[in-house]
């Protein structure tokens, strides 16, 4: 069925502006959804202006602005000028170990309000897809493919630290591959092989600050994303209460085994008010509920 295409009508420039604002940004979120949109995207930045096939192409954008009655694109591109400058700006953000590094916090002041919860979704998968990119740099560990979908990597990585009693980089060291397979419902488990004793050891950063840099980012994509979220049962003072929440780490200086992180449980409410380490001590935890 071929389509008409009406150059003057309203719907149809508008599409022109909607078109011409997301080339130039290059359609950033693209490769989340698979190959069928990297193609499309391919077909939209080979395309020649002025050709029936871009005319073509326009005419749908159109037939989509008026399916979601959308009567002000410009309104709509400020919208999403807003979630591409906070896509970027966590980009940027993500494995600096500068004052950039609690850019995370900043987000969440704003993000709730600019992001719909779709966009909040993919945010939190792109963040911890950075963050396993990061890990994979600087340490033997691997995740799955797409595996970030439903797993932390930093959980995923600092529980293999603890549950291994590798305190130190050196002991990270011994290590030639930590690799993550996915199984059902978020579970996991890992395949390992050690390097040979004669081997020689590649650098691997210390422990410290450097890592704790990435927990708030991880914190972000798991308070974005409510597959990550989970109940707990809290009692305090006689009194009880059930509180969403979900699992992150943070640095500490000192404890009683030595290993340098700690798991904590974050109220996703006070995460939202005040991101700055607050967690549920956990004398007060009951039991989780999911």
């Amino acid at each position: 069925m071929k389509i008409e295409i009406k150059k003057k009508e309203k719907y149809y420039q508008d599409a022109l502006i909607w078109m011409g604002y997301r080339y130039a940004i290059g359609l950033s979120e693209s490769n989340s959804y698979g190959k069928r949109a990297i193609e499309q995207l391919k077909v939209f930045r080979d395309i020649e202006f002025d050709t029936p096939e871009f005319h073509a192409l326009a005419t749908e954008f159109a037939q989509f602005l008026k399916r979601k009655k959308i009567k002000d694109v410009m309104d709509l591109r400020q919208k999403m000028l807003e979630s591409d400058l906070m896509w970027y700006s966590a980009h940027y953000g993500i494995g600096r170990h500068s004052y950039a590094a609690s850019h995370c916090h900043d987000i969440i002041q704003y993000g709730t309000d600019v992001l719909s919860p779709e966009r909040q979704e993919f945010l939190a998968f792109d963040i911890r897809r950075e963050l396993s990119t990061y890990l994979s740099w600087s340490t033997p560990f691997r995740m799955p493919i797409d595996g970030e979908r439903t797993i932390d990597p930093i959980d995923a990585f600092l529980s293999f630290l603890r549950d291994n009693d590798i305190k130190t980089s050196e002991d990270l060291a011994e290590y030639e591959e930590i690799m993550v397979v996915a199984e059902d419902k978020g579970k996991y488990s890992y395949y390992v092989r050690k390097r040979p004793e004669d081997a020689e050891k590649p650098y691997i950063l210390p422990f410290g600050f450097e890592y704790s840099d990435y927990f708030g980012w991880a914190d972000l994509a798991s308070f974005f994303d409510p597959k990550f979220h989970k109940r707990v049962l809290l009692r305090n003072e006689g009194k009880e209460e059930v509180v969403e929440c979900f699992d992150s780490w943070q640095y500490q200086t000192h404890s009683a085994d030595g290993f340098p992180f700690m798991k904590v449980k974050r109220p996703v409410d006070g995460y939202r008010h005040w991101p700055y380490g607050v967690y549920i001590p956990e004398e007060y935890i009951v039991k989780e509920l999911d």
